[in-house]
């Protein structure tokens, strides 16, 4: 249009003016205005795809509206030189351009490379240059609040669970979510322009459910290995005993003592119906062993619990004491099947009174039996161990097993020497505001 103008004189034409000293002006005509109009027009379909691709990603706009911003400025000045006589009316439009160009170029490339690269990308997103935090979008500061305002500090020491993570072997980071243990694969993709490395990316997929299932499973080929272990410990003891009571008995026959080869016998019979009664709890166990569904859960007062425990148990002559109460939300059966686990522990561990307590996120059971001593906590609660006999060998891990069904964690107090404290956390409870006095048994 400009190259045919003196053809048709449409795009512009020139005059002398004497202000605001003599020169030689052009003013525009109708052609430039339309062309003028629908560059801009374009440009502003082309800024608006900018903020929608930096939206889409969850990245701070700002910048983007800082350098548009300044770009637009010399659209001021062509309206300023046109209506007014303050400044010559040229146009001012490649300044602007020139601006955006070294901008985008010098000063915002990472931005735009950043969200060019997360496009589509619905992670949490941190932008690395070293360990030295860049950018980061509205998702990663959401799983990481610490992030807020940390431009230029290192991932160490901004977020170490994160950067952890990353040099980890299994790439996992674990998080908590609305309360709930959250679990996301951590990935990173180097990145450059041109010849250069300009920074690395790192996302965060959630792999909650995966990972979920992966724990799962693992648990639960650690609680089939356990089994197996126990089976096997009392089998082979079953056998020992039953082979030595049947000699015992063959001998006393030969010896013509009747009385003697019956006992024995007995004795042979009451093991393999004790050996019997392991395998069918263990069947019970194996059938417990599952996760706990959400809509096996109730809420139940530990006091009822633990004492609808206290009569099933084997409890001889102890005493049991529930100082103070709690609602918790649990598996009744399981829960009230882990109390028995442990008064039977109890019963063999020579104490006179158990004792049960809420904490804020659980509950204790203290016996006042034997304590830890010289032998490892974590051997009470291995199947095929006998703390502190054979027949009580099958109690504790049992207990934790069923703890774990529930994902809460059951340890010793190694800190308490006047007999074993059974630690139950990670349990959601309410405390019951109670003036009633421990509830005995």
């Amino acid at each position: 249009m400009k190259l045919t103008n003196p053809i048709h004189g449409l795009y512009f034409d020139t005059a002398l003016v004497t202000t605001p000293f003599p020169h030689m002006t052009i003013r525009h005509e109708l052609f430039h205005w339309v062309v003028a109009g629908l560059s801009y027009a374009l440009v502003s379909v082309g800024i608006f795809m900018l903020y929608e691709m930096f939206l889409d990603a969850e990245f701070d706009t700002r910048p983007l509206a800082a350098l548009v911003g300044v770009t637009a400025v010399p659209v001021v000045l062509d309206i300023v030189g046109f209506s007014t006589d303050y400044l010559i009316d040229i146009n001012y439009e490649p300044i602007g351009v020139a601006v955006f160009a070294i901008g985008v170029l010098y000063v915002y490339q990472s931005e735009f490379l950043t969200v060019q690269l997360t496009d589509g990308v619905e992670d949490p997103v941190i932008y690395l240059d070293g360990d030295e935090i860049r950018k980061y979008n509205r998702m990663a500061e959401r799983l990481f609040p610490e992030l807020s305002g940390s431009t230029g500090d290192s991932l160490p020491s901004v977020a170490p669970d994160a950067a952890a993570a990353l040099e980890s072997d299994t790439k996992i980071l674990e998080r908590s979510r609305d309360g709930e243990p959250a679990y996301y694969l951590v990935s990173e993709t180097t990145f450059a322009l041109g010849q250069a490395s300009i920074g690395r990316l790192v996302v965060f997929t959630d792999v909650t459910e995966t990972e979920g299932q992966r724990r799962e499973l693992v648990r639960q080929n650690e609680q089939l290995e356990g089994f197996a272990a126990a089976i096997r410990h009392e089998l082979l003891n079953t056998l020992q005993v039953v082979s030595a009571r049947v000699d015992i008995a063959g001998k006393a026959l030969d010896d013509g003592d009747v009385t003697a080869a019956r006992d024995s016998l007995r004795t042979a019979s009451g093991t393999t119906d004790r050996m019997s009664s392991i395998v069918g709890d263990l069947a019970t166990l194996a059938r417990y062993g599952q996760t706990v569904e959400a809509a096996e859960v109730e809420r139940v007062g530990l006091a009822d619990i633990a004492g609808a425990a206290w009569e099933r148990a084997d409890t001889g002559s102890m005493a049991l004491s529930v100082d103070g109460d709690a609602t918790l939300s649990a598996d009744p059966a399981r829960l009230r099947s882990l109390f028995v686990d442990a008064f039977d522990f109890a019963a063999h561990n020579d104490a006179t009174m158990v004792t049960v307590r809420p904490t804020d996120d659980g509950f204790t059971i203290t016996d006042d039996g034997n304590g830890v001593g010289d032998n490892d906590p974590d051997e009470f609660f291995e199947y095929g161990s006998a703390i502190p006999d054979a027949e009580a060998g099958l109690d504790l891990p049992n207990l934790r097993m069923l703890a774990e069904t529930h994902g809460w964690d059951a340890t010793l107090d190694t800190a308490y020497q006047d007999g074993i404290r059974i630690v139950v956390s990670g349990v959601t409870t309410l405390r019951a505001e109670s003036d009633q006095p421990p509830t005995r048994h």
